[in-house]
């Protein structure tokens, strides 16, 4: 696992498309960030929100799967759940998992994206 010291950023929760709800992983999309987020990717990130730390994966880039070619930042929590539309998120990641990529289908992508939870799992409690 890759070892290097990201950015810590802020950004605040909008509404997005909801396609990481229709294949199983929800995601807060940021909006508002500061100038310093970390390259394009996956990561493992520690969240801050309403002074409680959650773990989960972060995805920064545009959604070649879906034919999107718009950037955004996507953060999917592990162990949690409610409504975090307009809170602000303090976001440090932790480690990088992989570039994004296209997938054949959303089936492939979920796929990945249980790799990449599994990874999220191991890194932070192993």
């Amino acid at each position: 696992m890759e070892k290097i010291a990201y950015p810590i950023f802020r950004g605040k929760v909008v509404h997005g498309s909801k396609i990481g709800t229709s294949i199983g992983f929800p995601t807060a999309n940021i909006e508002s960030v500061d100038n310093n987020i970390p390259k394009e990717g996956v990561y493992v990130v520690q969240t801050t929100v309403w002074d409680s730390v959650y773990y989960g994966i972060m995805s920064i880039g545009n959604r070649p799967t879906f034919g999107i070619n718009t950037q955004t930042i996507e953060v999917h929590l592990l162990d949690f759940s409610g409504d975090l539309y307009q809170q602000t998120l303090i976001i440090k990641p932790i480690s990088y998992i992989r570039e994004n990529k296209k997938f054949d289908n959303p089936d492939l992508l979920k796929q990945q994206l249980q790799k990449d939870k599994m990874f999220c799992i191991n890194a932070i409690y192993y």
